[in-house]
């Protein structure tokens, strides 16, 4: 498919989130970079977004679009992010119904499977958790029935889900960057970790590690990222880390990030392994590799294949003198980012949010000529 193809194609693209708002979580910074990539390649996109827990107002905004649809209105294809979750309006479901009546091909991105790992994930509410599983089904059934393919994180993530249909890993979506000088950075080496606070997140880990490698001579900083109030739900061991001058402990998101990724050598992530977290695509992943920064990992299995493949950074396992030692390999480079400024850059390139938009294109235009 060439790029002049792509100025022809008409584009459903179906989101739940509300395009003007302030987004900062990953789930919801990915579909507008998707919005963005379709228009850089300069398809016709028709948005249909809106937030499903307003289901009067999700209910009017699809009938718009089914009404149209009654009117004659077609579209090249249909690409859908959906809600982490159930869809609760099924007006959605109808819709899909209705594309595939129409012979509109569709593409899903299906990215949550937490309903497979209850011991994880339950509500602990019993009638909560029979009333997700409920429509869990139910949506997967449809998007079975009228989806060309199902759009996955990662191949081991689809080989779990198990579609009857076609599913497909997509480029995770990196943004590129420009790795510039830092004037007055500290030569101390420096890590970020971005994310939440608990022990399957990692952070008793991290701690450990960093303090191992630090015992053993090893001038390394950290700068731990978490949401308000999350620090205090570490042991008090933890917590009395913060008095050390190697740690800093930042509240902070979206652009008031920038400036620790800027002070930073390499980011950190330290979850450790679990069937769930095995087959998890981390956001943070893609934003550490957007702002220049290799990768030190536990060695759960997609985030390995991953670093691996590209040869963007180091994996240990799961245990303190396995991290602390990565730590430590890391120290004894004489300039981290440059030494993976290369493969950061082509790990970006063939993974960026255009290679994203470009293999749903060509994947879902090659259904609707095979199916013509």
């Amino acid at each position: 498919m060439t790029d002049e193809c792509a100025h022809e194609i008409k584009v459903l693209y179906i989101t739940f989130i509300d395009i003007k708002a302030n987004q900062n979580s990953g789930s919801s910074v990915r579909p507008l970079r998707m919005l963005q990539a379709f228009s850089d390649m300069g398809c016709s996109v028709t948005v249909l977004e809106g937030q499903q827990n307003r289901v009067f107002d999700r209910h009017r905004r699809v009938s718009r679009i089914l009404n149209g649809l009654k009117r004659g209105e077609r579209y090249d294809l249909c690409y859908v992010e959906p809600p982490s979750g159930p869809f609760l309006c099924p007006t959605d479901l109808a819709l899909l119904k209705r594309l595939k009546h129409h012979g509109i091909p569709i593409g899903l991105f299906y990215r949550d499977a937490y309903y497979l790992f209850p011991d994880s994930f339950s509500s602990k509410i019993p009638l909560k958790d029979a009333a997700i599983a409920y429509m869990t089904k139910r949506d997967r059934k449809v998007f079975s029935k009228t989806c060309s393919i199902i759009y996955v994180p990662t191949a081991s993530f689809g080989r779990l889900v198990s579609f009857p249909t076609k599913t497909k890993p997509l480029p995770p979506g990196c943004s590129g960057f420009e790795q510039q000088l830092i004037e007055g950075k500290s030569e101390e080496l420096t890590a970020i970790y971005v994310g939440g606070v608990s022990e399957e997140y990692g952070s008793p880990l991290v701690l450990d590690s960093f303090m191992r490698a630090r015992q053993k001579g090893y001038s390394v900083k950290l700068i731990f990222v978490c949401p308000e109030g999350s620090w205090s739900f570490l042991p008090e061991r933890y917590q009395a880390f913060e008095r050390y001058d190697w740690l800093e402990v930042v509240h902070a998101s979206g652009a008031g990030l920038e400036a620790y990724y800027q002070r930073a050598d390499f980011g950190i992530i330290p979850r450790l392994r679990t069937p769930y977290n095995d087959i998890a695509f981390p956001v943070k992943l893609v934003e550490y590799l957007s702002h220049g920064l290799p990768l030190l990992s536990t060695d759960c299995t997609a985030v390995e294949e991953f670093v691996s493949r590209w040869n963007i950074g180091l994996i240990a396992n799961d245990s303190v003198a396995s991290f602390s030692d990565a730590i430590m390999d890391f120290a004894k480079m004489q300039n981290v980012r440059e030494a993976y400024r290369d493969a950061i850059i082509e790990a970006c390139d063939k993974n960026s949010w255009g290679q994203r938009a470009y293999s749903v294109i060509e994947d879902l235009v090659s259904v609707s000529s095979s199916d013509s």
